[in-house]
C-alpha cells in the first residue's frame, strides 16, 4: 500500500526518469528534510517513503536524528522523524565575509 507525504511541505521537482513524488520540509531552526518515494529510493517498490535531513537546504549526514538516509518508512513513522528534526536545536549562523 503506498503512503502518504506527512502534512504541509512543499513538492519536490524529481528528475523525469524517476517515477514518484517528493517533497521538502523546512523548519525554523535551519533544518529540513527531503521526503521521496519512486523506484530507485529505499522502499520506494513497496510504497514507502525515504527521508533525508536537510540544512539550510542542503543534505546533513551529521545530527542526532541520523546519520544517513532513512528509508522503509510508513507515513507515521516519516511524521515522527520530522518531529525529532523540528525539534533540534538551531546552529548558529556561519559569519558572513566582510564587505
Amino acid at each position: 500500500m503506498k503512503q502518504q507525504f506527512p502534512q504541509g511541505g512543499e513538492n519536490k521537482q524529481l528528475p523525469l526518469f524517476v517515477n514518484g513524488e517528493g517533497k521538502i520540509y523546512e523548519f525554523e531552526n535551519g533544518y529540513g528534510a527531503s521526503i521521496i518515494c519512486h523506484q530507485y529510493s529505499y522502499g520506494g517498490n513497496e510504497g514507502l517513503l525515504e527521508l533525508a535531513v536537510l540544512k539550510d537546504g542542503d543534505l546533513c549526514f551529521d545530527t542526532p536524528v541520523t546519520d544517513d538516509v532513512v528509508g522503509y518508512l510508513t507515513t507515521e513513522q516519516a511524521t515522527d522523524i520530522l518531529e525529532e528534526i523540528k525539534s533540534l536545536p538551531s546552529s548558529p549562523t556561519p559569519p558572513q565575509p566582510a564587505a
